[in-house]
């Protein structure tokens, strides 16, 4: 395999929805998988043969670029671990080489998503003190002056790229947190909800192995589009990677869509006749009540870093309390919050690989698969699911989907090659919050990521109860009673 097909498979193995990855191996000649399975092996070392958390040979696969005095700056958001060998950040560096040629006074300024800080308790109350107006209302807090910093880089930007594959249908649990970091109140939306970034082009560049971008199925492109356009943005504008784990015709693919990028670089200004992201659409309905057998195994979700200050949790644990009550249940708490979770790396995505390749063990003695394992194997002994969500910026918290990124594995979860959800016969509560009553309209991401979701894994009955502040905890902990039986 050369060195085109090689960046390519491996880029397909980063940006392939989960049920094509099996297809894509086991249609590749043997010669070709035996090298591909050894280039996998190799980039699970580093240089001091210590398992590697980024395929980082070839980086900065896009490097920044300085241009003259007077010159604007095209801000590049990157979210694959895969460096270069990354469909989006491919076809990322193509837009950005064309750009550079038409606008050769200008800047690139380029924000890897893979090492930013948390979003933690402290910053959230930061936050809150900013929905007066004042965006200095919280410039005493060490940690926000952080998460300021990287509002102001963001703002200071003329244009925008944001690299962005398909990780479960959505976008990668970093580009989420990067999002939780730079929309606030008072510096890119003001406190009654009216964005401040406006004027400004934005493009994503999505990938996936098979889900058609902008699809029903890609949740993750309505969110971007919704939370963007909260904060300003009217032209938004996308490419669409689909069908990566198509090895034959990768490199074919990953040219036709590096031309298409370089066409939209050349003339990558904004466009004032653009018309905003339609709304999203989703519908649900609740299942009948659960009949719980005593005794049942539950797994208590929750992913605030507020305690018991946040309104989900407050009514999860009354709604624990009647559950304990009814069925003896015995209750395990996994509080997201506390960062026991560690990002999904590059080794992690390899990991996934080497198990979609060899079976359910393949990826074993791979280090960074040992917590996906313990997260996996403590998802399936369980019967029921409580899901404490506060939604953020519209969606879920991004430790919530940074958890959903290491338990949906094919040969655990679901199945590789049907992509049917392994986990049928089990029953999910979700208890979400908002604190400008938003769930349950087109605004709503929080829903229809975890419908997506937990359906994948094969949980379908799953009941939905809202709270509306802390005044309608009550509200809500009655819905989830009545939802329950003997």
């Amino acid at each position: 395999m050369g060195s085109a097909g090689s960046v390519g498979a491996s880029a397909a193995v980063k940006a392939a929805s989960d049920a094509e990855l099996l297809k894509m191996v086991q249609e590749l000649p043997e010669e070709s998988r035996s090298k591909l399975m050894a280039a996998v092996a190799d980039a699970e070392k580093g240089a001091d043969g210590k398992a590697a958390s980024s395929p980082s040979a070839d980086a900065p696969c896009i490097p920044s670029v300085q241009g003259k005095e007077g010159g604007k700056t095209l801000l590049v958001i990157m979210s694959s671990p895969m460096g270069g060998n990354s469909a989006t950040n491919a076809v990322g560096k193509a837009f950005c080489k064309a750009y550079s040629e038409k606008f050769p006074d200008d800047s690139i300024k380029v924000v890897d998503t893979l090492s930013l800080a948390s979003f933690t308790a402290s910053r959230v109350q930061a936050k809150f003190k900013c929905f007066g107006g004042d965006a200095n209302a919280a410039d005493d807090n060490e940690e926000w002056m952080y998460t300021k910093k990287l509002v102001e880089e963001f703002k200071s930007a003329d244009k925008y790229a944001i690299l962005a594959p398909l990780w479960n249908f959505w976008i990668p649990n970093h580009l989420k947190l990067y999002i939780d970091h730079i929309v606030q109140p008072a510096m890119t939306f003001t406190p009654d909800g009216k964005g401040m970034v406006i004027g400004k082009p934005m493009l994503f560049v999505r990938a996936s192995g098979g889900v058609p971008i902008g699809s029903d199925m890609d949740i993750g492109t309505k969110y971007l589009q919704a939370v963007f356009g909260f904060i300003g943005f009217t032209d938004m504008r996308v490419v669409g990677i689909a069908g990566t784990a198509n090895q034959e015709g990768l490199p074919a693919l990953l040219e036709e869509k590096s031309k298409e990028a370089a066409e939209i670089a050349a003339k990558f200004d904004f466009d004032s006749e653009a018309k905003p992201a339609a709304t999203n659409e989703f519908t649900t309905e609740d299942p009948a009540p659960a009949e719980l057998k005593e005794g049942a195994k539950v797994l208590f979700i929750t992913s605030s870093p507020m305690g018991d200050h946040s309104a989900t949790r407050s009514a999860s644990k009354a709604f624990i309390t009647a559950f304990e009550e009814k069925c003896k249940a015995t209750v395990t708490t996994l509080d997201l919050s506390e960062d026991k979770v560690a990002p999904y790396t590059a080794a992690g995505v390899q990991a996934k690989f080497a198990t979609w390749m060899g079976g359910k063990e393949a990826a074993a003695k791979i280090k960074e698969w040992e917590l996906t394992t313990e997260l996996m194997d403590q998802f399936k002994a369980h019967d029921v699911y409580i899901f404490a969500v506060p939604m953020w910026n519209l969606s879920v918290p991004n430790q919530l989907k940074r958890w959903f990124d290491h338990v949906c594995q094919p040969h655990h979860t679901f199945d590789a090659a049907t992509q049917k959800g392994l986990l049928e016969g089990k029953r999910a509560f979700v208890i979400a919050s908002s604190g400008n009553n938003l769930l349950g309209t087109p605004y709503d991401h929080v829903t229809p990521f975890m419908k997506q979701l937990l359906g994948f894994v094969g949980v379908a009955d799953v009941t939905y109860s809202y709270v509306k502040g802390r005044e309608g905890v009550e509200e809500a902990v009655t819905k989830l009673k009545g939802a329950i039986k003997l």
